[in-house]
């Protein structure tokens, strides 16, 4: 591990991914299931979030085979994963400002001693040396063996593969360049595709695994670098970035294996790849204040689009001035503690139009091309602590119907951490979330998930899972379908 520590730039991110995909499909071949685990000292490594879903990225609309707006053809499911889905755990400079993490549970506890380093340990404090000269670095690897076992479009069985690569820098500690961080965050994904995948087995646009992607791959998923001042009240953030790390969730709900309990379908539906989330990141900036431990406000520009149309297997990461911008902003009021909680309320935009989904209009030639029409959106989030290891969360998000085939996403779920006082480190979760078409008369697409996250070492997760998919992709000829999921994340 100290020879891989000291490799950098494409071979080391490979090297980590590759190796611990054998790690993991080795060690799991019984029970193929993955699992997500961060670990670094509190110092440098922030509250945890999650991401997963996500990693929460979702297919958009060019990407999906054209059906019947009232009957969406069930035979080609639709939509990928979110990354809050992923369930990926940022450095400090990614976390939401002051988030209500101590009563509040997410699905990622704060690594504070050597027992929270994961299987392989401290090292004999190597790891907390490094940390204290401003180094740190995580692998983890979440390995999940899925059954749809009834309804949908087909029963099956699922196998996939998640592995985060994870080296950060405070270089204020290493250097002593005051408020700067640096993060590089490499990404593999394998599991196949179309019917091979949950979702096409499911035959949903939600997507039950927020750790489903395209394509099998080995791919640089983040890269930035972060810069506080005014007394730390204020960050910028640039470089390839996961706008769901910092926009748009909660922490409780984390926990959940579906994804769009990470970014609503409403806004991951949207662009080329949809916006930078899992599993397709691209270039960002990033602008956040706070100018209190209770309030704070951020505003993002990202590249409109994050994938390539001819190959999925890569990001998008430069800029293109003619494919536009999104442009997102959200402002909330965080508290710590008993009565731990977070209200805040989002909006985001292109600055490109989109073809309008039915309307047309006429060109100077005289032929008929769909209307141009702006593409936009906003949600509202709130959490709230419970009192004896309970909280509960809503999301609530909805896009132009003009535009998007998917017009509105809410969700809701209780957590409670501890197993009512019998495992402290473990979590159960109940969600329910909910999609409506853009047409009117359509069924809406709903998912409830049980799920209970255990702990068994530091490092050592398992989590089944269990969700109910009614109408999958607004279809009543698509029966319900019962899915399930054990998940194993593993933490060097």
């Amino acid at each position: 591990m100290r020879r891989i520590a000291r490799k950098t730039g494409r071979s080391l991110l490979k090297s980590l991914l590759n190796g611990a995909a054998v790690i993991s499909m080795t060690t799991l071949a019984a029970s193929a299931e993955p699992s997500a685990w961060d670990t670094v000292e509190e110092s440098t490594k922030p509250e945890p979030r999650k991401k997963e879903r996500p990693t929460n990225g979702r297919s958009p609309a060019s990407f999906r085979p054209k059906k019947s707006k009232k009957s969406p053809s069930p035979q080609e499911p639709v939509a990928p994963p979110s990354k809050s889905g992923s369930e990926v755990v940022p450095p400090a400079a990614e976390q939401a400002p002051a988030g209500p993490v101590d009563t509040i549970p997410s699905d990622h506890a704060p690594s504070g001693g050597e027992e929270n380093f994961g299987l392989t340990g401290n090292w004999g404090g190597t790891r907390t040396r490094l940390l204290e000269k401003g180094l740190g670095f995580a692998l983890v690897t979440k390995n999940e063996t899925s059954r749809t076992f009834h309804g949908g479009v087909r029963k099956g069985n699922a196998n996939l593969v998640n592995v985060d690569a994870k080296i950060f820098v405070d270089a204020e500690k290493l250097m002593g360049w005051k408020g700067a961080t640096f993060f590089v965050y490499g990404l593999g994904n394998w599991g196949g595709a179309g019917s091979h995948q949950p979702g096409g087995q499911v035959g949903d646009l939600q997507w039950t695994s927020n750790i489903q992607a395209f394509t099998d791959t080995i791919k640089l998923y983040e890269l930035w670098y972060d810069q506080k001042f005014a007394d730390d009240r204020a960050s910028l953030l640039v470089g390839i970035h996961d706008l769901n790390a910092d926009f748009y969730f909660t922490d409780s709900a984390t926990l959940f294996l579906h994804s769009s309990f990470g970014l609503g379908l409403e806004l991951s539906q949207t662009s080329t790849g949809g916006p930078s989330i899992f599993p397709y990141t691209t270039s960002a900036l990033r602008l956040k204040f706070e100018p209190s431990s209770n309030y704070y406000f951020q505003t993002g520009v990202f590249a409109a689009n994050s994938a390539y149309t001819d190959d999925l297997s890569k990001s998008r990461f430069s800029p293109n001035p003619k494919n536009g911008y999104l442009l997102i902003q959200e402002a909330g009021i965080v508290e710590s503690g008993e009565s731990a909680h977070k209200f805040a309320v989002g909006g985001w935009t292109y600055t490109r139009s989109f073809d309008h989904r039915t309307d047309t209009a006429t060109d100077s030639d005289g032929n008929e091309i769909p209307q141009q029409v702006t593409n936009s959106g906003a949600y509202l989030l709130a959490e709230k602590s419970l009192g004896k290891g309970w909280s509960a969360f809503w999301h609530g998000g909805f896009a132009s119907s003009k535009v998007n085939d998917v017009h509105t996403n809410w969700l809701v779920g209780v957590v409670n951490k501890g197993v009512f006082g019998l495992r402290d480190d473990d979590q159960v979760g109940l969600g329910f979330t909910t999609i409506h078409s853009s047409d009117h008369g359509v069924p809406e697409e709903g998912a409830i998930e049980f799920t209970y996250r255990m702990q068994l070492h530091p490092g050592f997760i398992i989590q089944p899972d269990l969700q109910y998919v009614r109408n999958p992709s607004f279809s009543t000829e698509v029966p319900n379908a019962w899915w399930g999921a054990l998940r194993l994340e593993i933490g060097l």
